[in-house]
């Protein structure tokens, strides 16, 4: 199998464990089987999947009615807001959408898929409850990055990010990019605060993404483009994949689509304070229980601008 990933792929692939790691996944050697005593081989594929390439696809996992719906609950709640008005460009499309999983009931539907939530279960070895969410107008245009940075726990990578297309996705959309297999590399973030003592954390990020950006390029990793999305498809990452958003090319276009972010029930995610710091100070979100699912309370969904 590794012998045939890297023919594939075309990569230089760690194939030990990823250090440090707090997911059962990555205590595993790239070439291993999963665990046989995961039920179901579609299962245990996607599970492969995640070790291999550090994401796994799911065609038609969300139905294009629920799709059509959260876009129009979407526009009903930026009809209603006079601040969408602010964060929305030239052509009318509108900056992310922070949390409207706390407004929108098909939201909720989304954020609850059984088949998304039977992968992350296997993943983390435990349930998993929803973090945050993300909703997206047109293509965020950010720059490769790990997540990890931004929802840090204690042990680290306890977290999946989950995206779904609510529309076919155009190759000049700025469709979601990723470096395939770049997520089994490890980078020593306690190494880079110490050579940037007393700076802002903001130059301990550039450093990082620099070293993150100039590893991938040297070990080959592909950058690929998920123009593939179908509406209602839906990507899984791993909490180390390096991924962004692509230039969108034609103007006025859309990429509609809703991230979810998930950690294991009861886990503390911090921010990257700490993902810097050699402390992880206690940590309690509050939480609500929706169809037996944890829900960290967001309260009130939020515009923040694009990167």
């Amino acid at each position: 199998m590794l012998s045939s990933l890297r023919k594939r792929l075309g990569v230089r692939i760690t194939t030990g464990p990823i250090p440090g790691s707090g997911l059962w996944l990555d205590q595993h050697e790239l070439a291993a089987t999963v665990d046989p005593s995961v039920q179901g081989k579609e299962l245990r594929g996607h599970l492969q999947d995640l070790v291999e390439r550090g994401y796994t696809h799911l065609s038609g996992a969300v139905s294009r009615a629920d799709c059509d719906e959260l876009i129009r609950d979407f526009d009903e709640y930026c009809a209603a807001q006079p601040q969408a008005e602010v964060f929305a460009d030239e052509h009318g499309n509108h900056s992310r959408l922070c949390n409207f999983h706390m407004r929108s009931d098909v939201a909720r539907t989304i954020g609850l898929n059984p088949k998304v939530l039977e992968i992350l279960d296997a993943a983390f070895g435990q349930p998993a409850a929803v973090c945050s969410s993300l909703l997206f107008e047109k293509g965020s245009q950010q720059p490769i990055h790990r997540d990890t940075l931004f929802f840090h726990t204690n042990p680290p990578n306890q977290f999946f990010g989950v995206w779904t297309a609510l529309e076919d996705v155009a190759p000049d959309s700025g469709p979601l990019a990723y470096y395939v297999g770049g997520h089994r590399f490890h980078i020593d973030a306690r190494r880079i605060a110490e050579a940037f003592e007393g700076q802002t954390t903001g130059a301990m990020f550039s450093a990082f993404i620099d070293e993150l950006h100039a590893t991938c390029r040297a070990s080959g990793f592909p950058l690929i483009q998920a123009d593939f999305m179908q509406k209602g498809d839906v990507l899984i990452w791993h909490p180390q994949l390096p991924h962004g958003g692509s230039p969108i090319l034609r103007p006025g276009a859309t990429r509609r689509s809703i991230v979810f972010h998930y950690m294991p029930r009861g886990t503390p995610v911090l921010g990257i304070d700490a993902f810097f710091s050699d402390e992880f100070p206690a940590s309690e979100s509050p939480l609500v229980d929706v169809c037996g699912r944890a829900m960290i309370h967001q309260g009130t969904p939020q515009f923040l601008s694009n990167y």
